[in-house]
């Protein structure tokens, strides 16, 4: 059996796919059923040599041809995993995996970020707590004083201002 010969337009896939999978030759030949040490020898080749233009040229088409195919699958997985849910058969790990992998190639190929964003929050420490709460309640403290104090003088709060409430007459 001879070597196999490949062309532009697959070496072009290859450069875009090696794009995407940020330079993983490994990944790479696996996703597109190529020998890794072809995928291998290209990179070493693209690196010290540049991108041929013949190649070049056709990393568009090849971008759009893996879009278009990505899509698709991922549409019918969707499908086919709505199905086994309709079902009841929600053992479609396997399914959501796929649907994930390919949406994020798709994301990739669009140039759109994958990368995820963290939000951490931490508490304050116990003795700020304390501190914390040592404040509102004194807060609340003083606040319930100035009100009993109000309520027994016979003075109540208008607008922020005080008057002298006198007591009816029946």
């Amino acid at each position: 059996m001879g070597r196999r010969t490949y062309s532009d337009k697959d070496r072009a896939a290859v450069f875009a796919e090696l794009t995407v999978n940020g330079g993983n030759v490994k990944r790479t030949a696996r996703a597109l059923g190529m020998p890794h040490p072809t995928v291998g020898r290209w990179k070493r080749e693209w690196e010290r040599e540049g991108v041929p233009p013949t190649v070049a040229v056709g990393v568009p088409d090849a971008a759009e041809d893996f879009l278009g195919t990505a899509i698709r699958i991922r549409d019918k997985l969707l499908i086919k995993l709505e199905g086994l849910i309709d079902s009841g058969d929600v053992s479609a790990r396997d399914i959501n995996t796929a649907i994930g992998i390919l949406t994020d190639k798709i994301r990739a190929y669009q140039n759109i970020p994958t990368s995820k964003v963290e939000h951490t929050f931490q508490l304050p420490s116990p003795e700020e707590i304390r501190e914390l709460f040592a404040g509102a309640t004194q807060g609340v403290v003083e606040s319930a004083k100035v009100r009993a104090n109000q309520i027994e003088s016979g003075n109540e709060p208008i607008d922020g201002e005080f008057i002298e409430l006198s007591p009816l007459d029946d």
